[in-house]
C-alpha cells in the first residue's frame, strides 16, 4: 500500500459553526453538538425550526480537538469546526470512511488544548498521510480497513463474552 501526504484544507471545506444557545431549546430529535470529548460530540437533542447544518461531516470541537461523524443534520454550541469532503473527489462521505479520517484528526488533535486550540487556520494546515492509488486518495482502502477492525473488534467482544460465560458457569 502506498501512502501519500495530503494537507487538509486540500480534501475538506472547513467551515464554522454559529452559536446556538442550548438553554434555548426544548427537547427534540435534532443532536445539539459542544465541545465534549464523549458521545460522539452530542450534548442534548433539541427541538428547532432553524436551518440545520447538513449531515455527513466530521466535526471538530477547538478546545476539546476530538473529531466525531455526524450522520444526521445538526445545530452546534461555540468553536466547533465542520470539515465537509470536497466535491472533486466526487465520494459520498460515509460513516466508516469518515472513522478513519476521525482516528487520525485525534492523533493530531492530541498536541492541542484549551490555551493550543485546533482552530480552522490550525486545522486546514495540518497534514494527514492516506492511503493512495496512482497519487489519489484510496476511500475503498479505507472503508475496507475499517470494516475489518470493526469484523476483528466483534470476534474478539464474542470471545470475551464466552470467556465470562464459562467464568459464571464455574462459580
Amino acid at each position: 500500500m502506498e501512502y501519500g501526504n495530503f494537507q487538509i484544507r486540500d480534501i475538506f471545506d472547513i467551515e464554522c459553526s454559529k452559536y446556538h444557545n442550548p438553554r434555548k431549546y426544548n427537547k427534540g430529535e435534532v443532536p445539539y453538538i459542544a465541545r465534549t470529548t464523549f458521545n460522539n460530540g452530542v450534548i442534548d437533542m433539541i427541538e428547532t425550526s432553524e436551518t440545520l447544518y447538513p449531515a455527513n461531516c466530521i466535526i471538530i470541537g477547538a478546545e476539546s480537538a476530538k473529531a466525531f461523524y455526524q450522520k444526521k443534520p445538526f445545530v452546534t454550541g461555540n468553536k466547533i469546526y465542520r470539515l465537509y469532503l470536497k466535491k472533486k473527489y466526487n465520494f459520498v462521505l460515509n460513516e466508516k470512511v469518515a472513522l478513519y479520517f476521525c482516528s487520525l484528526l485525534n492523533k493530531i488533535g492530541e498536541k492541542y488544548d484549551y490555551t493550543n486550540a485546533f482552530i480552522s487556520s490550525r486545522i486546514e494546515s495540518e497534514i494527514l498521510n492516506l492511503p493512495v492509488i496512482n497519487g489519489q486518495i484510496d476511500f475503498k482502502f479505507m472503508e475496507n480497513y475499517i470494516t475489518s477492525v470493526e469484523a476483528k473488534m466483534q470476534k474478539l467482544i464474542l470471545y470475551h463474552s464466552v470467556l465470562a460465560l464459562r467464568e459464571r458457569e464455574r462459580e
